[in-house]
C-alpha cells in the first residue's frame, strides 16, 4: 500500500491500470475505472478522478464519459478509457527501454 497518493502516482496507477485492461489476458478496447473497484492498495477515489483530469491535460487518454450513481455524489466511473497515440508510443518506448518495470505516465 502506498503511504501517500497524489495525482502524480495516482496516474501512474491509472494508466497501468488502463494499458492492463486493453491489452492484458482479456484485451479490450477499451478500459473502465470505477469506484466500486477501488482496493484498500489502490488510490482514493478523489486522488483516481484528479489523476484522470491531469492525463487528459496531457493528452494522454480520451474517455466517453463519467458515469454517477444515485447514491454515490461525484462521478463513480470513468467510462470508455482509450490511450492516445502520443501515449501509445510513450509506453511502447518504456517498455523497450525497461520492459520489467511498470509503466509510468510520462507528463
Amino acid at each position: 500500500m502506498k503511504d501517500e497518493w497524489d495525482k502524480f502516482n495516482a496516474a501512474d496507477w491509472v494508466i497501468q491500470n488502463c494499458w492492463e485492461q486493453i491489452t492484458g489476458p482479456k484485451p479490450q478496447t477499451h478500459a473502465w475505472l470505477l469506484a466500486s473497484d477501488i482496493g484498500a492498495d489502490d488510490p482514493p477515489w478523489k486522488t483516481v478522478l484528479e489523476a484522470v483530469e491531469l492525463i487528459l491535460l496531457y493528452e494522454w487518454i480520451d474517455f466517453k464519459n463519467y458515469g454517477y450513481s444515485l447514491s454515490d455524489p461525484g462521478a463513480s466511473s470513468v467510462n470508455r478509457i482509450s490511450l492516445t497515440e502520443k501515449a501509445l508510443a510513450d509506453i511502447k518506448q518504456q517498455l523497450e527501454d525497461h520492459p520489467e518495470s511498470a509503466i509510468k505516465f510520462g507528463a
